[in-house]
């Protein structure tokens, strides 16, 4: 009992640091939290939203797994949001795998199930595309374009020679 509030210690100084968009000492926590009790599933799917937030899916991938691995039907949404991340890492076929099984659940609406059935479809899309490459050779257009930040919505002018693009500045 005494490892359990440690544990929830350390998880509610997590959600603060969290909320207050410290994820680096929300992480700590986390894993502090984790070290007390290996099998805090919430702890593991705090990990897991800060890193999609920032966008490592690897790390969100592993600890999803490690909420599944403790609890296999903790909750059903556990395998969409590995599916989602693994869909995003171009593990296509293992995102399928994921997707299907959140499906197996059921339960599910039918806007669920339309978008489930669009998510694997993209899954599918992403294996053929593996399979069968095609050429391409792309060339960098610099500095001004490949930042590190968020580009997207490219256009071209009707003349074609100009570029133009939004970019997300924090």
């Amino acid at each position: 009992e005494k490892k359990i509030k440690k544990a929830i210690k350390f998880f509610k100084s997590a959600i603060s640091n969290y909320n207050s968009k410290n994820d680096s000492l929300a992480i700590v926590d986390l894993e502090q939290a984790i070290e007390v009790d290996v099998r805090f599933i919430e702890a593991y799917l705090l990990l897991a939203n800060i890193y999609y937030d920032n966008r490592k899916f690897e790390k969100e991938i592993d600890a999803y797994k490690k909420v599944i691995t403790i609890n296999p039907d903790y909750s059903s949404k556990t395998y969409y949001l590995l599916a989602m991340a693994l869909l995003s890492s171009g593990k296509y076929e293992e995102a399928k795998t994921n997707f299907k099984k959140f499906i197996s659940y059921g339960n599910i609406s039918d806007d669920v199930r339309k978008n489930i059935k669009a998510q694997i479809a993209r899954c599918d899309f992403g294996t053929n595309g593996l399979k069968n490459p095609v050429p391409f050779n792309p060339v960098s257009l610099g500095e001004n374009i490949n930042s590190e930040l968020d580009e997207y919505w490219p256009t071209l002018t009707a003349d074609e020679m100009t570029l133009v693009f939004t970019r997300e500045i924090p």
